[in-house]
């Protein structure tokens, strides 16, 4: 509002609010977050938790069911030690493993060493009886044998007996 004699002064022009778009709030309107703690609220009050998933027991939050959590952290106890355990022998085994396959290579070229000199040995011992028979006096003679009747039977020296 402005005086009747002030010329001067310019009129003031009455703004409008501009209203935000969409629906108008309500009064009582909640907040999300408010929403949420009403929600755990009403199911906490039920006897639910809201740390496990749906369908997932939740073991750490009941109270009742205490008995139970400490046999399953027993279980799990043992569990542990006894895989421990299995990790210290598949350790040891793996061990022995590696002393088996040093062994074997071991083995290996010893045998191979082995056959290199046996098959040298047989290429001497073939070269040797080539030249033996190659020699025409030999040795050792070739030898005929004659049938003996047998009343000529027990040569001197045996037992008479057969």
């Amino acid at each position: 509002m402005r005086d009747a004699a002030d010329n001067v002064t310019a009129e003031l022009l009455e703004l409008e609010v501009k209203r935000r778009p969409g629906r108008p709030r309500k009064a009582g309107a909640m907040t999300n977050a408010e929403r949420q703690a009403a929600y755990r609220a009403r199911l906490k009050a039920d006897g639910i938790s809201t740390y496990a998933r749906p369908g997932v027991p939740d073991l750490v939050h009941r109270h009742a069911d205490a008995d139970e959590l400490e046999e399953l952290r027993a279980e799990l106890e043992s569990a542990k030690a006894e895989l421990a355990e299995a990790h210290e022998t598949i350790d040891e085994l793996n061990d022995e493993l590696i002393e088996l396959r040093k062994a074997a290579k071991e083995d290996q070229a010893l045998i191979k060493r082995l056959q290199r000199g046996l098959s040298g040995s047989i290429q001497a011992c073939n070269e040797m009886q080539r030249e033996l028979e190659a020699k025409p006096n030999s040795v050792t003679p070739r030898v005929v044998t004659k049938n003996i009747p047998e009343s000529e039977w027990p040569f001197p020296g045996e037992p008479s007996a057969r």
